[in-house]
């Protein structure tokens, strides 16, 4: 488990030039999923343990964009749901 802590705390360190801007939009999707869907909650903070204030500000606001984006489309597609059952009652 240390392993793929020290894994993430790297990937999220890395914030700099062009080149490596793909590689840190893609560790932040990584460890949202990851954060999101593990069994082994001690490895999300211990990934951010020893971050600077910086990265752990950038992961913190990633995530929350992150679920607040799900939780919208989520209630959308309630709410979607509950309108076509609506029309189709009308119908019948």
């Amino acid at each position: 488990m240390r392993v793929i802590s020290r894994l993430f705390r790297q990937l999220l360190s890395v914030d700099g030039d062009l080149h490596s801007s793909l590689l840190y939009r893609m560790s932040l999707s990584t460890f949202a999923s990851f954060a999101e869907l593990t069994a082994h909650e001690s490895i999300v903070p211990d990934s951010l343990s020893t971050a600077d204030e910086h990265t752990r500000q950038t992961v913190v606001a990633f995530l929350s964009r992150v679920s607040f984006t799900l939780a919208a489309r989520a209630s959308s597609v309630l709410y979607l749901r509950a309108r076509l059952t609506n029309v189709g009652t009308l119908f019948r």
